[in-house]
């Protein structure tokens, strides 16, 4: 999951009318971001999922498909290099300074979602104490 939301923000980059397939090669994950499962255990980052998804749906310039799994698609293969490794040798944890400096005022990172100037701020889940609020 946290492969197609590295995937579909990267998308986020481009301008809406570059049309992006994102192909996946985990059904459960294609899913839940276009909502068609529901996730108990990973209630947040489902949601957040299908946010980015339907997002890219209004603009009408990306479509996920799934591919099947070790056929040779470069990017499929890299993906799956990636995660290989990082299951085997996990990032060092950051030092606590970085951690401490990060979390310090986490509710700062995002006071511009609820500034009453942001005429997007609609478009955002609610901030609580804990992070994004879904209803």
């Amino acid at each position: 999951m946290a492969g197609m939301i590295w995937a579909m923000l990267y998308a986020s980059c481009f301008p809406a009318d570059v049309h992006v397939t994102i192909e996946v090669d985990n059904k459960t994950a294609l899913k839940l971001t276009v909502g068609e499962y529901r996730s108990k255990e990973h209630k947040a980052l489902a949601r957040v999922l299908n946010l980015l998804y339907e997002e890219f749906c209004r603009r009408g310039s990306m479509v996920c498909k799934h591919v099947r799994a070790h056929r040779g698609q470069p990017w499929n293969e890299m993906a799956d290099c990636i995660a290989k490794r990082m299951s085997r040798h996990p990032p060092p944890d950051p030092p606590g300074e970085l951690v401490q400096l990060l979390s310090y005022e986490r509710g700062r990172e995002w006071a511009w979602d609820v500034s009453p100037s942001n005429p997007d701020r609609h478009a955002y889940p609610p901030m609580g104490a804990s992070g994004f609020e879904f209803h």
